[in-house]
C-alpha cells in the first residue's frame, strides 16, 4: 500500500467489522525515528500485546489484525512512505500470542529498509463475542489452555504493569513524544496547580 492515510477514518464494508479509535487501535508516534526492523518488531510486539489485553477486557475475540507504519509527512528530510497490511485468522482469538504472531507477519510484508519511520500502529477488527465452534475436522484449533494462560498474565500485570511480558518486546518501551503533553488535572491530584495564602 502507498500514500498517507488516517487510521481513524479506515472503514470496512463488512457488518461484522467495527473500527474506531478505541482501545483496539494502538497508535504511537515515536520519540525518535525508527530505522531498524528489529526495533520496529519490538514496538509492534508491545502494541499487539497491549491490544490483546484490551481485547480481553472487552470480552471480545478478533480475526483481523492490521499493522501500519509511516514516515513523517511533515519532515522534509524524510522520504514519504506509508504502508499497511492485514492478517486474517481462520479462528477468532483473544490470545496475545496469536495477535503478536499475526502482527509480525503483517509487518514483515510492509517493512522497507532505508526509511526513518515516525509512527506505527496496530488495529484489531472482525470481532465476535467468543471463539468459533470447531468441528472434528478443523485443523486450526485454538491453543490449549489459552484462556487460562491469558487470564493469569492479565492478573499478574494488574498487580504491576509490565511484570510479565512476551519475548520480543522492548522492556523499556518506546518513548512517545511528550513535548506538548497536557497537564493531567482531571486524573492526577498531584498535577493540580497549588495556591498558597500568606
Amino acid at each position: 500500500d502507498g500514500g498517507y492515510f488516517n487510521p481513524c477514518r479506515w472503514h470496512h464494508s463488512m457488518a461484522a467489522l467495527r473500527f474506531s479509535c478505541s482501545p483496539n487501535c494502538r497508535l504511537r508516534s515515536f520519540g525518535e525515528r525508527v530505522t531498524s526492523f528489529q526495533e520496529m518488531q519490538m514496538a509492534i510486539t508491545g502494541f499487539a500485546a497491549r491490544a490483546g489485553e484490551k481485547l480481553r477486557q472487552e470480552k471480545q475475540h478478533c480475526r483481523a489484525i492490521s499493522v501500519f507504519i509511516r514516515t513523517s509527512p511533515f519532515s522534509p528530510r524524510d522520504a514519504p512512505c506509508a504502508s499497511r497490511a492485514t492478517e486474517t485468522l481462520l479462528v477468532a482469538t483473544q490470545d496475545s500470542r496469536d495477535i503478536i504472531a499475526a502482527a509480525q507477519r503483517a509487518l514483515a510484508r510492509i517493512w522497507r529498509d532505508g526509511y526513518r519511520y515516525a509512527k506505527a500502529g496496530i488495529m484489531l477488527a472482525d470481532f465476535s463475542g467468543r471463539e468459533a465452534q470447531l468441528n472434528l475436522f478443523d485443523e486450526c484449533a485454538p491453543r490449549p489452555d489459552s484462556e487460562a494462560l491469558m487470564n493469569a498474565v492479565d492478573r499478574i500485570n494488574r498487580a504491576g504493569k509490565g511484570r510479565i511480558f512476551f519475548a520480543g518486546r522492548d522492556q523499556c518501551g518506546f518513548a512517545m513524544r511528550r513535548e506538548m503533553l497536557s497537564p493531567e488535572y482531571t486524573t492526577d491530584w498531584n498535577a493540580l496547580p497549588r495556591a498558597f495564602m500568606r
